[in-house]
């Protein structure tokens, strides 16, 4: 099961940084590991008038954010980094050098052209080689969902690796005292006709191969928290989620190149751009 040893909260001194600091350091204490923040600046183009001085101006403000920070929540001077760039990469390229194996950051789950461009917590989720904890929050950067989980969802793929991935769940629900849920989604099979007798086969050994690996991975959980749907994975995912009022959702991405990958990554993204929860996304 993942055992946290070093946590890397990316946060945005703009923002009311509250809801994602009180989150980081419940699981610090929990996981007993050390917990870094992150800030990251954008780069001026330096030819633009004035461009220093603002970039100057930016990271005095910065400092100013970080020591603050450091007075409230009881952290030290090494616990904080100011970067310059792209805030994606640069979190992304902090945990790596920190050797951090869990990112948390906020998520606004916006919409349209701003969904277009990308958002910051979605490029760290496509870049990251460690997990990703995505913390929902409204416009005015509360929490969208009550605190601490009281019912989390895992989807699996049942590959082998995603013991992994129900490990990660099953020790978060015992950390909240939370109700898991655990779900596997087959892929919809309206292209190979409508022919009842497939789904029924095609469910029935889906239900009995979940029943083996959660067996294997030791999770008793009654037969109303296990779920085999058919249809598209993001749409049951949040689906259930919503049904459920799932504050959690766990997901796994595997972290390696082909057509596979492309599909869990594009998965991970629509629940996390689409669930009114938290996502935490577990690579395996």
């Amino acid at each position: 099961m993942p055992n946290y040893r070093h946590l890397l909260l990316a946060v945005d001194i703009y923002e009311d940084s509250d809801v994602l600091f009180t989150e980081a350091l419940r699981l610090q204490a929990f996981y007993q590991a050390k917990l870094s923040v992150v800030h990251v600046t954008p780069h001026l183009v330096s030819s633009m008038p004035y461009a220093h001085d603002f970039q100057d101006a930016v990271a005095s403000q910065a400092h100013k954010s970080i020591r603050e920070f450091k007075d409230k929540y009881n952290l030290q001077q090494d616990d904080f980094y100011l970067e310059e760039g792209n805030p994606k990469s640069e979190v992304v390229l902090l945990a790596k050098k920190i050797n951090a194996d869990l990112i948390i950051c906020g998520s606004h789950g916006k919409h349209g052209l701003e969904l277009a461009l990308g958002s910051t917590a979605n490029g760290i989720l496509h870049l990251a080689t460690c997990d990703v904890l995505t913390i929902r929050l409204n416009d005015e950067g509360q929490h969208l969902v009550s605190v601490p989980y009281k019912n989390i969802v895992v989807a699996t793929d049942l590959q082998n690796d995603n013991t992994k991935v129900l490990m990660a769940a099953q020790t978060l629900s015992a950390q909240y005292q939370a109700r898991l849920h655990v779900m596997h989604v087959i892929g919809d099979v309206a292209s190979l006709g409508y022919y009842p007798a497939i789904e029924l086969d095609l469910k029935g050994a889906a239900e009995k191969r979940l029943t083996d690996v959660l067996a294997q991975a030791q999770i008793n959980l009654p037969p109303n928290q296990v779920h085999v749907k058919i249809g598209f994975p993001k749409q049951e995912i949040i689906e259930l989620a919503g049904k459920v009022h799932a504050e959690l959702i766990i997901i796994g991405s595997h972290g390696r190149s082909g057509l596979g990958a492309a599909l869990l990554g594009s998965t991970a993204n629509s629940v996390l751009h689409g669930a009114q929860s938290d996502v935490l996304v577990v690579r395996v």
